[in-house]
């Protein structure tokens, strides 16, 4: 019962976010589904679409053209939620924009970031293990930091739920450096829906699941 509920939930805002795809002209291409799959299976291991069709038909009775399917929405979803948001675009851009100007990292984190762990403390998360992966990141996010020099400020990254910018402090090896961060999540599905049915222009039967159990971007 538990599994029907949360397919209904995910068919409910993947509904959503197609119509404001359409309505924004937002599109996934199949190359866009074939890098991004590439990438992630790197990140897992240098594994291969032979691994991941077996792994796919051992967990989830899937093919490898089921789970293009499923990443395809997943990027869709990424895209829309990212392009919508507008106060955290604002936020995001604000941010970078007060670290060109040469801010310290640290107010600016103190004053943009919604990571609360971290926020509090300049945006501070300490050491961070590339190959352990000890913060815990998507690949995405682990892929900036390797390449990110000492004393050097990231670009704008965007994974399935928010913007982020980092800076590295100190480089100890290839695989550890000092990280600060500054985290702006988008508004979600769940609470676009919330607003359209306390605006009465729909009716929902069902609380959106917000976290993506396939794949970690």
């Amino acid at each position: 019962e538990q599994k029907k509920i949360e397919a209904l939930a995910q068919a409910e805002g993947y509904t959503f976010i197609r119509a404001k795809a359409k309505e924004l002209g937002i599109n996934v291409s199949d190359k866009e589904v074939d890098d991004a799959i590439n990438e992630l299976l790197t990140y897992r291991g240098n594994s291969n679409r032979d691994e991941l069709a077996t792994t796919l038909k051992a967990h989830y009775g899937w093919e490898v053209s089921d789970y293009e399917r499923f990443y395809k929405d997943v990027l869709l979803k990424k895209k829309v939620l990212a392009s919508l948001d507008e106060n955290a675009k604002n936020n995001i851009n604000a941010a970078r924009d007060k670290l060109a100007a040469g801010a310290v990292f640290g107010d600016v984190a103190k004053e943009f970031s919604a990571d609360e762990a971290s926020k509090l403390n300049g945006g501070k998360i300490g050491r961070v293990n590339l190959k352990l992966n000890s913060a815990n990141f998507s690949y995405t996010i682990l892929e900036t930091i390797k390449n990110l020099p000492e004393g050097g400020n990231s670009e704008v990254v965007i994974t399935n739920d928010s913007f982020y910018l980092f800076r590295n402090t100190k480089t100890y090896s290839e695989d550890e450096k000092e990280i600060e961060m500054i985290r702006i999540p988008f508004k979600t599905v769940d609470e676009y829906l919330q607003d359209l049915q306390s605006q009465g222009k729909i009716t929902r039967h069902i609380k959106f699941a917000q976290q993506e159990e396939v794949t970690q971007e």
